[in-house]
């Protein structure tokens, strides 16, 4: 497996899943998760979470049906009265802009993002989201090659 096509695949497979509001989920892989799947040519990406507001979820990439990539998140919104699909709309934005999160920062309006990463093959880190400078949502991740 060529590390440079697994970068470009998991940019791929990120905006054609949930960064993309667009995306047909497919059947859930467990008990109540949302699930979306990508394929092209020898690389799947799959990606399960549970809950709204409070989530966790996992994401893994296979070559050749076998796990070589994954990630593990855990978020939630800290300001419950904060509208929910107006975030999340925002959070998807920013996704569009990274590959294995979002990008360093990424502003719009009065929403700003911030993520912290390493290198595809082990990180960690936390994002945020500031809606008019005060912080409403966070989520740690991390992740590594499968081997």
């Amino acid at each position: 497996m060529n590390i440079k096509e697994l970068k470009q695949f998991l940019e791929e497979a990120k905006r054609e899943t949930y960064a993309n509001e667009k995306a047909e989920k497919v059947s859930s892989s467990r008990l109540a998760s949302e699930d979306y799947e990508f394929q092209k040519g020898d690389f799947l990406y799959h990606d399960t979470y549970f809950g709204k507001y409070d989530f966790i979820g996992e994401e893994i990439v296979y070559f050749k049906k076998v796990p070589v990539w994954g990630m593990n998140y855990c978020g939630y919104i800290l300001n419950k009265d904060i509208d929910k699909e107006e975030l999340y709309k925002f959070l998807r934005e920013a996704l569009m802009k990274g590959f294995i999160r979002g990008p360093k920062l990424f502003k719009k309006d009065n929403w700003k993002y911030e993520s912290m990463e390493g290198g595809l093959e082990r990180f960690n880190g936390i994002e945020t989201i500031f809606f008019n400078d005060v912080l409403v949502y966070e989520a740690n991740y991390h992740g590594a090659f499968i081997q």
